[in-house]
Protein backbone atom coordinates (compact mmCIF):
# COMPACT_ATOMS: atom_id res chain seq x y z
CA UNK A 1 0.00 0.00 0.00
CA UNK A 2 2.78 2.43 0.97
CA UNK A 3 4.66 1.60 -2.25
CA UNK A 4 1.57 2.34 -4.41
CA UNK A 5 1.00 5.64 -2.63
CA UNK A 6 4.65 6.63 -3.04
CA UNK A 7 4.61 5.63 -6.72
CA UNK A 8 1.44 7.66 -7.27
CA UNK A 9 2.89 10.74 -5.60
CA UNK A 10 6.13 10.49 -7.56
CA UNK A 11 4.14 10.20 -10.79
CA UNK A 12 2.28 13.40 -9.95
CA UNK A 13 5.54 15.22 -9.30
CA UNK A 14 7.03 14.14 -12.62
CA UNK A 15 3.88 14.79 -14.63
CA UNK A 16 3.41 18.24 -13.14
CA UNK A 17 6.70 19.19 -14.81
CA UNK A 18 5.21 18.50 -18.24
CA UNK A 19 4.03 21.84 -19.55
CA UNK A 20 3.56 23.06 -23.09
CA UNK A 21 2.61 26.55 -24.21
CA UNK A 22 0.84 25.25 -27.27
CA UNK A 23 -0.16 22.17 -29.15
CA UNK A 24 2.69 22.91 -31.57
CA UNK A 25 5.24 22.57 -28.79
CA UNK A 26 3.54 19.45 -27.51
CA UNK A 27 3.96 17.69 -30.84
CA UNK A 28 7.30 19.29 -31.72
CA UNK A 29 6.10 21.09 -34.81
CA UNK A 30 5.94 24.77 -35.56
CA UNK A 31 4.03 25.84 -38.63
CA UNK A 32 5.77 28.91 -40.01
CA UNK A 33 4.07 28.84 -43.39
CA UNK A 34 1.53 31.55 -44.13
CA UNK A 35 2.30 33.56 -41.01
CA UNK A 36 0.25 36.73 -41.04
CA UNK A 37 0.38 39.93 -39.05
CA UNK A 38 -3.30 39.89 -38.13
CA UNK A 39 -3.59 36.19 -37.26
CA UNK A 40 -0.18 35.42 -35.76
CA UNK A 41 2.04 38.38 -34.97
CA UNK A 42 -0.56 40.37 -33.04
CA UNK A 43 -1.38 37.29 -30.94
CA UNK A 44 2.31 36.60 -30.27
CA UNK A 45 2.82 40.17 -29.08
CA UNK A 46 -0.28 39.98 -26.86
CA UNK A 47 0.50 36.52 -25.44
CA UNK A 48 4.09 37.43 -24.59
CA UNK A 49 2.98 40.47 -22.60
CA UNK A 50 4.60 42.95 -25.00
CA UNK A 51 1.60 45.26 -24.64
CA UNK A 52 2.19 45.63 -20.90
CA UNK A 53 5.00 48.06 -21.76
CA UNK A 54 4.54 48.72 -25.49
CA UNK A 55 0.78 49.35 -25.35
CA UNK A 56 -1.03 52.51 -26.24
CA UNK A 57 0.37 54.75 -24.92
CA UNK A 58 3.68 53.07 -24.15
CA UNK A 59 4.56 52.83 -20.46
CA UNK A 60 7.43 54.79 -19.01
CA UNK A 61 9.59 51.68 -19.47
CA UNK A 62 9.07 51.55 -23.24
CA UNK A 63 10.06 54.30 -25.65
CA UNK A 64 7.67 53.12 -28.41
CA UNK A 65 4.37 51.38 -29.01
CA UNK A 66 3.75 48.03 -30.72
CA UNK A 67 -0.01 48.48 -31.03
CA UNK A 68 -0.36 49.11 -34.76
CA UNK A 69 1.15 47.49 -37.80
CA UNK A 70 3.10 50.70 -38.49
CA UNK A 71 4.56 50.58 -34.96
CA UNK A 72 5.72 46.97 -35.35
CA UNK A 73 6.98 47.52 -38.91
CA UNK A 74 9.08 50.48 -37.71
CA UNK A 75 10.85 48.17 -35.24
CA UNK A 76 11.34 45.54 -37.96
CA UNK A 77 12.77 48.16 -40.33
CA UNK A 78 15.10 49.44 -37.60
CA UNK A 79 16.35 45.87 -37.07
CA UNK A 80 15.33 45.85 -33.41
CA UNK A 81 12.53 43.29 -33.28
CA UNK A 82 14.47 40.14 -34.20
CA UNK A 83 17.46 41.08 -32.05
CA UNK A 84 15.28 41.82 -29.03
CA UNK A 85 13.18 38.65 -29.11
CA UNK A 86 16.25 36.47 -29.70
CA UNK A 87 18.09 38.12 -26.78
CA UNK A 88 21.02 38.92 -29.07
CA UNK A 89 23.87 40.81 -27.41
CA UNK A 90 23.63 44.53 -28.12
CA UNK A 91 19.81 44.51 -28.11
CA UNK A 92 17.44 45.02 -25.20
CA UNK A 93 16.25 41.47 -24.48
CA UNK A 94 12.47 41.25 -24.69
CA UNK A 95 10.25 40.71 -22.94
CA UNK A 96 12.13 42.73 -20.38
CA UNK A 97 12.65 40.90 -17.09
CA UNK A 98 10.65 37.97 -18.44
CA UNK A 99 11.37 34.63 -20.04
CA UNK A 100 12.33 34.47 -23.67
CA UNK A 101 9.44 33.80 -26.05
CA UNK A 102 8.96 30.20 -27.12
CA UNK A 103 11.15 29.18 -30.04
CA UNK A 104 8.01 28.58 -32.09
CA UNK A 105 6.85 32.18 -31.54
CA UNK A 106 10.31 33.45 -32.46
CA UNK A 107 10.33 31.26 -35.59
CA UNK A 108 6.95 32.67 -36.64
CA UNK A 109 8.08 36.27 -36.18
CA UNK A 110 11.27 35.53 -38.13
CA UNK A 111 9.27 33.88 -40.94
CA UNK A 112 6.95 36.89 -41.11
CA UNK A 113 9.90 39.31 -41.23
CA UNK A 114 11.68 37.17 -43.86
CA UNK A 115 8.57 37.33 -46.04
CA UNK A 116 8.80 41.13 -46.01
CA UNK A 117 6.68 41.75 -42.88
CA UNK A 118 3.47 42.18 -44.90
CA UNK A 119 0.37 43.82 -43.47
CA UNK A 120 -1.78 40.74 -43.93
Amino acid sequence: MYRKLLTGLMSLVFLSGCYYDSEEELYGTCNTSNVSYSQNITNILQNNLCMNCHGNPPSNAAPFSLVTYADVKAQVDAGRLIGAINHIQGFAAMPKEGPKMSQCDIDKVEAWVASGAPQN
